[in-house]
């Protein structure tokens, strides 16, 4: 899996794997391997995002992925795909946000 993660000279290449991944959770999800996942014990109440078109967002790895190819020019082609997030379950994606590693974050966000 850290393949999927590392930074890929191809960022394209790595950003249409993503899409199609997030897109096609039947096929590959990656929720189903080893993982960080978001805490989420600090809600009042848990999210259910158990489906697994949204399993995936609890990954921090793919998180800091979308970060580090926001920050490599395709700032407008991730914030399209946090939009499902940002939709079905905007409490793990903020709190994602937040835990992955300080400082990753980019500026435009």
């Amino acid at each position: 899996m850290d393949t999927f993660y590392r930074a890929w000279k191809n960022l394209d290449g790595q950003l249409s794997l993503v899409q199609q991944i997030l897109h096609n959770p039947d096929v590959f999800s990656f929720a189903e391997h080893a993982h960080h996942k978001v805490a989420t014990e600090l809600l009042k109440v848990q999210p259910e995002i158990d489906q697994s078109e949204l399993a995936s967002w609890k990954s921090l790895e793919l998180l800091d992925t979308l970060l580090h190819l926001a920050d490599s020019s395709h700032s407008g082609a991730v914030m399209d795909m946090f939009q499902v997030a940002k939709i079905h379950c905007p409490d793990v994606l903020t709190l994602g946000l937040i835990q992955v590693s300080p400082g990753r974050l980019p500026s435009s966000y």
